[in-house]
């Protein structure tokens, strides 16, 4: 009976996991995959009611429910949209409640198999989403070219359409660099873990373009290496100092300078200057309702257009700062929380592969890529899963 409890887990993920990393593109996507999430949420919560081995902690069924009223509160406050907008922009924070019966699965099985259902998907993804990307741009192939429409077909730093990353990309680099880190594994293993990694790196700087996310990458391994390895105390304030550096660089001129770098005239490229003036223009609407600030200016959409400005501007594109803007700062408390303390408990118990984890979504959250947004908040519950049985990872 366990291993059938077992495969429908498995089964229920893996729906979740086939709609959330768009494999294709169905009429209204972002509704249809709203709509499956529900649905497969509803038949999780069955299924955990029915065959649950583990009973939530105190502490998670809080944070539950204080998200709750956070939710509850932005939808009654907001009168940027209409009621319908509204749910549908807040109805994913529903996700996160998923971390429980994702635990139930993890504890009935193993967090190292839940994790290899994790890479396989997203190494899936990535290849398959890499192919379309070449086929597309190198050979004028339509297949599957409806993918591109996700962010639309005008979505380019140079002479190529870009794919937006995955939200499973983080937590998949980390696992794999901290399983290249491993020294019992075979080097059989080890050169397969490398060319997974390999396609994290080349979805990241050719199909997506980002070198905030490689950045990104690159300081969530420095973090698993100093857990893992660091035997002096100071392995902390490194951490910290090596995260503040990041901040810096991105939001440095010299990091600015590097971006007009690659632009053959010198100058920056439409989607960064549109990032700027976005965040300047946000930011002047946050501090202007300043009997808002714990609270940001409401639920909003995410497109705008502002004359003046080239093209659109998109409050997801800065990240956690315009989370910050739209839901103030209670909002960042109460939605990154259990991200921030994680940080605490990871060094306790020199957990390399959840600091991996935190130390990548805090940096990408603030840089642009906010776990937060409606394309990325199904990965809340995944991370959540990991830390709070990431004890069991060291052991793996």
């Amino acid at each position: 009976m366990s291993i059938k409890v077992n495969k429908t887990y498995e089964i229920l993920i893996s729906i979740i996991l086939i709609f959330n990393l768009r494999f294709f593109y169905i009429g209204n996507l972002p509704k249809l995959t709203l709509e499956v999430n529900i649905i497969v949420m509803v038949m999780l919560y069955i299924l955990f009611a029915v065959k649950k081995i583990i009973q939530p902690s105190g502490k998670t069924l809080i944070y539950f429910f204080i998200l709750t009223i956070f939710i509850s509160i932005e939808i009654l406050r907001s009168n940027n949209l209409a009621t319908n907008d509204e749910i549908f922009k807040m109805l994913p924070y529903t996700y996160v409640l998923m971390t429980i019966p994702f635990l139930d699965y993890i504890k009935r099985d193993s967090l190292s198999h839940f994790m290899k259902l994790l890479v396989i998907f997203d190494t899936a993804a990535l290849t398959f989403r890499s192919l379309v990307w070449c086929m597309y741009n190198f050979f004028g192939m339509q297949l599957f070219s409806g993918i591109f429409d996700q962010q639309g077909r005008d979505w380019s730093k140079g002479t190529t359409i870009r794919l937006s990353s995955t939200f499973l990309d983080g937590i998949v680099f980390a696992y794999l660099c901290y399983l290249l880190l491993t020294k019992n594994l075979s080097k059989k293993k080890k050169i397969t873990i490398f060319l997974l990694l390999l396609i994290q790196f080349f979805y990241a700087n050719y199909v997506y373009e980002s070198r905030s996310q490689i950045l990104c990458f690159l300081i969530s391994g420095l973090a698993i290496y100093l857990v893992r390895f660091s035997k002096s105390s100071n392995k902390i304030i490194w951490l910290i100092l090596g995260i503040l550096a990041s901040f810096m660089i991105y939001f440095s001129t010299f990091f600015q300078n590097m971006l007009m770098s690659f632009n053959i005239n010198g100058s920056y490229g439409a989607s960064t200057l549109v990032r700027f003036q976005g965040m300047a223009y946000f930011k002047d609407i946050f501090l202007e309702k300043t009997s808002n600030i714990f609270w940001g200016f409401g639920i909003d959409q995410d497109t705008h257009i502002v004359p003046g400005m080239i093209g659109k501007i998109y409050i997801s594109d800065i990240g956690s700062i315009g989370y910050l803007f739209e839901y103030g700062i209670i909002g960042i408390i109460v939605s990154f929380y259990p991200f921030l303390m994680n940080i605490v408990d990871d060094i306790r118990k020199r957990n390399a592969f959840c600091m991996g984890v935190v130390v990548y979504i805090l940096l990408s959250s603030i840089m642009a890529q906010n776990i937060f947004d409606s394309v990325r908040i199904i990965g809340v519950p995944f991370a959540l899963a990991i830390f709070w049985c990431g004890d069991e990872v060291e052991e793996k």
